[in-house]
């Protein structure tokens, strides 16, 4: 069953204090409506004197982490600002709205992020949506950094950051109808970054996980921290073309196999639109989607596999030559009771 979609503002113009923690719960109105999307518009303007070398996408850059979780110990989503930026960019084949970053003082720069609860991507996309109507509450969590992660570690200077959070909730009424009601829940989540010379990350596998696609993003080693091998805070370096071979697999098939890195160069191009421009500033960009038929059924299930592994050779591409590598996966998990 199909609705109208409404759009609420639920939070308008909320403060946000850097390098805290951010926790919204009962501002989310849950009367059962089924939720498509939450949007959040992250306004920052920096007061500064001595602060050099903004970084471009600084605003998302200075979202650590998003985490949302339900009344029943669900966690549907969990990743930074920057790993949405491009699934963003990914699933609606545009980039999504952002003022770049020039540093200057006393000047707003706005990002906006989408958490899609359902998307373009799936044919039916109620198949995967949330139905508001279990939940007692509904959390979203924000990390947020500080001047360092708009300006860089060394040049954020004397900045300070006024910031501010606007949240829109895209829902409709179809979950008064039992036909309206959603198959699965949705779920996202960064994997750690790991180093690309260590040649693969681990999976998740569960009985309760499907896998609709992913998306890796190679970028050079920056503000290293304690790892074996090491490797850098996620979405720290620069991006750049240079992982090859790479392979998804289980223990019992190769779903990808010895994919070059030209595959993905124009795998991508599927979410880039037009212009030559975009498709330049997706460098890096290394995405896979199951689901071509736009089906659930065309999804991974990770059950009842011992291994499940995104491998790639171990030796870079040009350079940078020590790059690490950051994976969004996403899909769906059961419901729980």
């Amino acid at each position: 069953m199909r609705l109208p979609i409404e759009a609420r503002a639920i939070v308008t113009g909320q403060v946000v204090t850097t390098s805290s923690v951010l926790t919204l719960r009962d501002v989310f109105p849950l009367g059962g409506e089924i939720w498509h999307t939450l949007r959040l518009v992250f306004t920052v303007t920096p007061t500064h004197t001595t602060a050099t070398n903004p970084i471009v996408l600084g605003v998302y850059n200075l979202i650590k982490n998003l985490k949302i979780t339900t009344s029943k110990n669900e966690t549907i989503l969990s990743c930074p600002g920057l790993g949405m930026y491009y699934l963003n960019w990914m699933l609606k084949g545009v980039e999504p709205f952002h003022v770049p970053n020039t540093g200057t003082t006393a000047t707003p720069y706005v990002a906006v992020i989408d958490i899609p609860f359902s998307h373009a991507l799936l044919a039916r996309k109620e198949d995967i949506a949330l139905d508001s109507g279990r939940y007692t509450h509904i959390e979203l969590e924000i990390t947020f950094g500080g001047a360092d992660s708009f300006f860089g570690a060394a040049s954020e200077g004397d900045a300070t950051l006024a910031t501010t959070l606007d949240v829109t909730l895209f829902r409709n009424k179809s979950g008064f109808e039992k036909t309206g009601k959603p198959l699965a829940l949705p779920y996202i989540k960064h994997i750690p970054p790991y180093a690309l010379s260590r040649g693969y990350t681990d999976i998740e596998s569960a009985e309760d996980l499907t896998l609709f696609g992913f998306n890796a993003t190679v970028q050079d080693m920056a503000a290293q921290i304690c790892h074996d091998p090491i490797v850098g805070l996620p979405y720290s370096g620069t991006v750049a073309d240079n992982m090859d071979d790479v392979t998804f697999r289980d223990n019992v098939i190769a779903y990808l196999n010895l994919l070059k890195m030209e595959f993905f160069q124009e795998e991508r191009c599927n979410y880039a639109g037009v212009d030559q421009a975009d498709l330049a500033r997706i460098v890096g960009q290394y995405p896979y989607v199951f689901i071509r038929e736009g089906s659930i059924f065309n999804a991974y299930w990770t059950g009842q596999k011992s291994e499940i592994r995104l491998e790639n050779n171990t030796v870079a591409l040009g350079t940078p030559t020590t790059p690490q590598i950051d994976v969004v996966i996403f899909g769906m998990r059961e419901m729980r009771e």
